[in-house]
């Protein structure tokens, strides 16, 4: 969590900027998430990812579905991915230095 109440399924950083990935996997997933309350943070610029993409299996969300801002990445069957839409950035301050930190520390609380 980088929110309050909105988990990161895959977080990365380059060029100081953080990108979030939301995976997701039937139809019914990605309807759900599309309604959440994060989407109008990203909307007006306060959500701390700087990108937002969506991972999903070949073909379930067609591009003209996902948000203006947001990424698509198809995977197929053999792991290999393909972007079908770029991400705009939805929020221009670099935010990787302050949110890896914050990951990095709950992730070290996980240990086994």
């Amino acid at each position: 969590y980088i929110h309050k109440r909105y988990e990161i399924d895959l977080a990365s950083s380059k060029n100081r900027y953080l990108h979030e990935d939301e995976v997701k996997v039937s139809r019914p997933d990605f309807m759900r998430d599309i309604k959440k309350g994060k989407h109008k943070l990203i909307e007006r610029g306060t959500y701390p990812a700087n990108y937002f993409s969506y991972v999903c299996p070949w073909g379930l969300v067609m591009p003209s579905e996902v948000p203006k801002y947001a990424g698509l990445y198809w995977v197929n069957s053999f792991g290999s991915v393909r972007m079908k839409k770029r991400p705009m950035k939805i929020n221009k301050v670099p935010q990787r230095d302050k949110y890896m930190y914050k990951i990095a520390k709950k992730l070290d609380r996980l240990r086994y």
